[in-house]
């Protein structure tokens, strides 16, 4: 559990420094999948986004995360609850994530918050992703916050 935790953290630290791209994907098996969705409002399904499979997608995908696209960047990752059975695992986590948005009208202060899903398996006695599936609940700017502006699977 408590190396799966690192996992998690390593993640989030590589993905914050918006310059750890290689580090970033060697936390990913070389099958990988990384799938994004929308939560809908309440009693609507999920809604996809896109799913990512092998480290090369998975690399174009992160690599949208860059000092041109922001200036600042911090995912907060908490209530974990791992699940771990052999060698393979399973982790949820929330995220709220604060960063600053760089557009061509000017720097915006966005908050994300959503929850990851994720499997983990042991190669070679080290835990890497297999599978991370994150859910949005919301993507707003600071100053409309996430009580007028939701994103909605609908």
């Amino acid at each position: 559990i408590e190396e799966i935790t690192k996992l998690m953290a390593a993640y989030e630290e590589h993905l914050d420094s918006l310059q750890r791209l290689d580090e970033l994907v060697a936390l990913f098996t070389k099958d990988a999948r990384f799938e994004i969705s929308i939560h809908g409002e309440a009693g609507t399904q999920e809604v996809p986004l896109g799913t990512y499979e092998g480290r090369e997608a998975i690399r174009s995908l992160l690599s949208q995360m860059n000092p041109k696209t922001l200036s600042y960047c911090a995912h907060l990752v908490t209530n974990p609850i791992i699940d771990v059975d052999g060698e393979k695992a399973r982790g949820r986590w929330y995220l709220l994530c604060l960063f600053t948005a760089l557009r061509h009208e000017g720097p915006i202060a966005m908050w994300e918050q959503g929850t990851y899903d994720n499997e983990f398996v042991k190669v070679d006695g080290k835990w890497m992703i297999k599978l991370m599936r994150f859910a949005f609940n919301f993507s707003t700017s600071y100053q409309d916050g996430w009580a007028k502006m939701k994103m909605k699977g609908t």
